[in-house]
């Protein structure tokens, strides 16, 4: 056949079939598995740390946002708030304990009274609210081989955190509040 030429598979102008027609479908059973294995490892890995970072952040929040000096009502106001506001979460898996302390920092300030020519030394205080929080999390795994992987006998894996934050709560003299002299 002069002018034309087929090319088929492994058909050339021969007409004669080789033997390597299956070899294709087999490579593919072997490598489609692993292929699966090593994207659902990659899937289940990138769900846990999107899933951690977003914990972390949620309770770096919560925490920052008490303004209760009270140990009961702090937990109480972050459950509430996380609960509220964090609705990615499953209320039925998550745990939240947390305590306060209120510390109070004395600190002496130096003002100037003009009419006396001289700095008058008036003693101040500021209560800083230190806030830590406990908070642990249920979190179901996305693929079956999570399971698999970190040999769960059950289909979730727990996150736990501890986050403090520290803010102040008031700043004023100490003269104003314990009602003593103005320092004639």
């Amino acid at each position: 056949m002069i002018g034309k030429t087929w090319i088929l598979g492994d058909e050339k102008m021969t007409g004669r079939k080789t033997e390597e027609s299956g070899q294709s479908l087999v490579e593919c059973a072997i490598i489609l598995p692993l292929l699966v294995l090593v994207m659902s490892v990659v899937i289940e890995f990138g769900w846990i740390i999107m899933n951690r970072m977003n914990f972390d952040n949620m309770a770096l929040v919560a925490v920052h946002a008490n303004a209760k000096t009270d140990s009961g009502q702090a937990a109480d106001f972050l459950e509430k708030y996380v609960r509220d506001n964090f609705d990615r979460f499953d209320d039925s898996s998550l745990t939240v304990s947390a305590s306060t302390e209120v510390q109070t920092y004395y600190y002496d300030e130096y003002v100037w009274k003009s009419n006396q020519h001289k700095h008058w030394q008036v003693p101040m205080y500021f209560d800083i609210l230190h806030t830590e929080m406990d908070i642990s999390y249920e979190m179901p795994y996305l693929t079956p081989m999570g399971k698999v992987l970190f040999q769960d006998t059950d289909n979730t894996m727990t996150l736990t955190t501890k986050t403090m934050a520290s803010r102040a709560l008031a700043n004023d003299s100490v003269a104003a509040v314990d009602g003593g002299d103005d320092g004639d």
